[in-house]
């Protein structure tokens, strides 16, 4: 939201959309079954949940960024019950239309230094073609005939009542909340202000002519949909008279009811302010979650399998001191004990074996005493 209008213009209507609508139309025949039709739910819940948000919200670039997720969802529900040609007719025309929102706030916002819509009380009144631009783009994403939102998302709406009628009906209640989300800003915008300070200049007329661009897109984009259904080789794009005629109440009801006042239930007007606890459901049911796993496995990584890595570690070293003693003490003390003894006898057979002629003539008189001792002795007994 603190990034420049053109940024912001080219993510709400092109990258941050085209990501999950291109993703989900090119895994569509993965996707078959159970899986598209929990991306169906998810869409028709979020294009209602973020219309609720939009109508809460003070400030325009907000405003938008709520319009973007609900329109989004509606891509999902056109896919997951119309197949790709719905949902990539439903992309291009809400490109034309937001891009050209976002770049409309941006010439706002270098009027009056400001996005919150308390600031733009009669900014539109300013600058008559910012405002022109504005409103044709916010016509077309409310779904206003003939302008291009308008038939992508009665092709949605068709394809909805003829898929499930839950996404039907959610269909018609994201379809009045846009009515009503744009058409709150739109007022603001026009009122008189307070103030009537002038009009930036520099850098205005690019902006101009890119949000006069978008403004014919949204203009004459809503032809396109049969040569895109060509293009695609898809079936023709649905459309019943049911549908055509509750989207264009549902459009009524919307704008009727911010026309009258009416007024949400301040809880319910918290709530939608408050992202409808988006952030504080994700913290419950993902980031804690998450958070006591990451700790339990902490805890038994450091309290078994380090314990049970380290234990080994232990034991090798132990096994390890035991062979150096069996070593040094036993299999080392025996080799040299016994070399030891091989040189002990050694040494005294070398005595033996002195060469010394006397010493050859005692040994053998007493060799041959003790002979002639040992057979007298044996003779005696």
């Amino acid at each position: 939201m603190a990034g420049p209008s053109p940024v912001s213009a080219l993510l709400h209507s092109a990258t941050m959309v085209a990501a999950g609508v291109y993703l989900l139309v090119r895994s569509q025949d993965l996707l078959a079954g159970w899986p598209l039709e929990v991306a169906g739910w998810v869409g028709a819940l979020t294009a209602v949940a973020g219309a609720a948000i939009a109508l809460a919200q003070t400030d325009l670039k907000r405003v938008l960024a709520g319009s973007t997720t609900s329109q989004l969802g509606l891509m999902f529900v056109g896919a997951a019950a119309g197949g790709p040609a719905v949902a990539i007719f439903a992309l291009v025309a809400h490109a034309a239309g937001k891009a050209g929102l976002f770049l409309a706030t941006g010439l706002f916002q270098r009027n009056r230094a400001t996005t919150a819509l308390a600031g733009l009380r009669g900014a539109g009144r300013e600058d008559r073609l910012a405002f022109a631009g504005f409103a044709v783009c916010a016509l077309s994403i409310a779904a206003v005939p003939p302008l291009a939102a308008f038939w992508s998302k009665d092709h949605i709406a068709a394809a909805a009542e003829e898929a499930r009628l839950a996404w039907f009906v959610l269909v018609l209640i994201a379809a009045a909340g846009s009515a009503a989300y744009l058409l709150r800003p739109a007022l603001v915008l026009w009122r008189r202000g307070p103030t009537e300070p002038q009009v930036a200049t520099s850098g205005r007329v690019p902006m101009l002519v890119g949000l006069a661009a978008m403004a014919l897109g949204s203009l004459g984009i809503g032809a396109l949909g049969a040569p895109l259904a060509n293009l695609l080789e898809a079936p023709e794009l649905p459309t019943t008279t049911l549908s055509l005629a509750l989207s264009l109440a549902a459009v009524a009801v919307g704008a009727a009811a911010v026309a009258l006042g009416f007024r949400v239930p301040a809880r319910l007007a918290g709530a939608a302010r408050g992202q409808l606890y988006a952030n504080e459901l994700l913290r419950a049911l993902v980031q804690r979650p998450i958070l006591v796993l990451a700790r339990a496995a902490n805890l038994f990584e450091r309290r078994a399998l380090d314990a049970a890595v380290d234990g080994v570690g232990r034991g090798g070293l132990a096994a390890a001191r035991a062979q150096d003693w069996v070593e040094r003490r036993g299999i080392d003390a025996a080799v040299d004990g016994l070399a030891r003894a091989i040189g002990r006898g050694g040494d005294d057979l070398r005595r033996v074996q002195s060469g010394r002629l006397y010493e050859y003539l005692r040994d053998a008189v007493l060799g041959g005493a003790a002979v002639v001792l040992l057979v007298a002795l044996t003779a005696l007994t």
